[in-house]
């Protein structure tokens, strides 16, 4: 069971439709928003995105540090390496710099050096591409989403009538939503 499908509602409700349609941090943050946003991202071919983002986020409740340097490299592992399973699109100087942090655990069996020196790693390893991943997302990706079918079709199964910013009804496809009508 992946970190988005675990225990939840399958359908939302329209007060959480109202509340992801203007926060993207509400939208990402919920399961099933996640869910749903990330379906509308396996139409973009960008839904790795969304799963880096979120299992960097989950980094933050491991709380042994062998555990953390365990899920630190798998998370690097799935999507920091030219040609990883789920590439991300960061820049080269991030790679590099993620690659750098990296190193020393590369073909290690422990978290312990040569010398017999414990490996550290910062906490915030991922910090500079998670934000990055995440800004990509907020300002295209959900701006994309409002406007798509995939959050349409939950909009109209509510009854929920978005209107623009001068008030004028739109349709779930093809606008950019700034207000949702109660």
């Amino acid at each position: 069971t992946s970190l988005l499908t675990a225990g939840i509602r399958t359908k939302p409700s329209g007060e959480e439709l109202r509340l992801w349609c203007n926060s993207f941090l509400d939208l990402v943050t919920d399961r099933l928003g996640a869910q749903i946003f990330r379906d509308f991202l396996r139409t973009e071919f960008s839904a790795e995105n969304l799963d880096f983002w979120l299992r960097v986020r989950a980094l933050d409740s491991v709380a042994a540090y062998d555990d953390f340097i365990a899920a630190a490299i798998a998370i690097f592992d799935e999507f920091i390496p030219t040609g990883a399973p789920q590439e991300l699109n960061i820049t080269s100087q991030m790679r590099k710099d993620l690659v750098a942090s990296f190193a020393p655990f590369k073909g290690q069996s422990s978290n312990v050096d040569k010398s017999g020196k414990r490996l550290r790693l910062n906490p915030r390893v991922f910090s500079v591409a998670q934000d990055h991943i995440y800004h990509l997302m907020a300002k295209d990706s959900f701006q994309r989403f409002l406007a798509s079918e995939v959050l349409g079709v939950y909009l109209v199964r509510e009854g929920i009538q978005v209107v623009d910013e001068t008030g004028a009804p739109v349709g779930p496809v093809g606008s950019k939503f700034k207000k949702f009508g109660m």
